[in-house]
């Protein structure tokens, strides 16, 4: 169980962004996005300044800021990047750290108050993606859930096989329901065979994470599984990749180049060959999809 501090009961209602401010939940009287001294996102404000912005009552897929030709015009007219309130809503992903939400009269009428504002509680920011929008320039989305009372455990990364013919894979993931969310439904023999072909050799950083008796690896999509990719299950979609690649990798501070010859990081340009053994075949289309979508990189 988390245990939040909620400035304000949540379900408060507030005439302006005046006494939202003077409650202590959101310390801008204009801007979308809140945060800490850190850098790290504390609140945001969704009153649909953003057409693109979606909402779910539970479920929001938050548009960042930046890009539109003046602010609330509603016209994106250049790309969005990952700086300022974006990189702080990156960063509250990465760390965990729930925000909170206010919704305001100009969103969604189904969850917005009638007129002024609400406070609704905190949100755990669980993914964001790179998305053309519908004047061309792409923009930073957002997926946040309803935090709720519920203790999440790992996963093990599953058993070791022999090197055999890949398997088939699935190519359309049907969906699984978990608690109150789904999840893709996965095949385990595509991980594994990944990982037995390369020996668990990351194909990025080529290092082997060597355990007491046993070594260990991550079968990682290039085009992620699910809602907003919808990548399929197979081993044309999958790298072999260590931890620290896998994490790096899935949020787009890795991408592999359309050659398949290397992997170049984000931040600083550099380079590192991409090994691929001859009976892996990857599939360019999901390596262009994650470099567009996910790193960000035209």
């Amino acid at each position: 169980m988390i245990d939040f501090i909620h400035p304000a009961p949540v379900g408060s209602v507030f005439k302006s962004r005046m006494e939202v401010k003077a409650a202590g939940l959101h310390k801008h009287l204009q801007a979308g996005i809140d945060f800490d001294k850190d850098r790290i996102a504390e609140a945001i404000v969704v009153s649909g300044g953003y057409s693109e912005d979606q909402d779910f009552g539970d479920r929001i897929i938050y548009t960042g800021q930046g890009g539109q030709s003046a602010p609330g015009s509603g016209i994106q007219v250049s790309d969005q990047k990952i700086e300022r309130g974006n990189l702080a809503l990156v960063n509250a992903e990465l760390t965990g750290t729930p925000v909170r939400v206010i919704r305001g009269a100009g969103g969604d009428k189904r969850f917005s108050p009638a007129s002024g504002y609400r406070y609704d509680g905190f949100y755990e920011i669980t993914q964001h993606w790179f998305e053309f929008s519908k004047d061309g320039p792409s923009v930073v989305r957002f997926e946040l859930i309803r935090c709720e009372d519920e203790v999440l455990t790992p996963t093990n990364g599953g058993a070791r096989s022999q090197v055999l013919p890949p398997p088939q894979g699935v190519v359309s993931p049907r969906r699984i329901s978990k608690s109150s969310s789904s999840q893709p439904a996965r095949d385990p023999r595509v991980p594994a065979w990944i990982k037995g072909l390369y020996r668990d050799e990351c194909q990025i950083c080529w290092k082997v994470i060597r355990l007491r008796d046993s070594t260990y690896s991550e079968g990682a999509h290039i085009q992620g599984l699910g809602f907003p990719h919808y990548g399929p299950d197979i081993v044309e979609n999958m790298l072999c990749l260590c931890p620290n690649c896998h994490t790096r990798f899935d949020k787009g501070a890795l991408y592999v180049t359309e050659n398949l010859k290397a992997a170049v990081d984000v931040v600083t340009g550099d380079k590192a060959m991409l090994r691929v053994r001859g009976d892996h075949e990857i599939n360019p289309e999901y390596v262009v999809h994650h470099r567009v979508h996910v790193a960000g990189i035209r």
